[in-house]
């Protein structure tokens, strides 16, 4: 029998431009992509040198580090959402 690849996903509350418009990450086994509003982030996850959470006064970033793109913004949020990109941010330098 084959496993199937499970799929988290993850919703936003802030686009890329900053405004109340909702983004879907989705992250299975291979990668993590974004779909934003003008184009789609994509990242495989043995790419990613280390992930982290920027706060600012009323939203969050979270950001990766590649090895061969630099720095990508993955994801804008304000603070209710915080908890659970930390969490994300987490996971994913546990994985690498």
């Amino acid at each position: 029998m084959q496993r199937k690849n499970s799929t988290i996903r993850l919703w936003t509350d802030l686009d890329h431009n900053l405004k109340f418009e909702r983004e879907l990450i989705e992250i299975d086994g291979d990668g993590i992509s974004v779909a934003a509003a003008k184009e789609k982030i994509e990242v495989r996850l043995d790419k990613i040198r280390g992930a982290y959470i920027e706060e600012g006064l009323c939203i969050g970033k979270l950001a990766v580090k590649t090895n061969d793109e630099g720095e990508l913004e993955l994801a804008y949020f304000t603070k209710e959402f915080m908890p659970n990109f930390k969490r994300l941010a987490l996971a994913l330098n546990e994985y690498r």
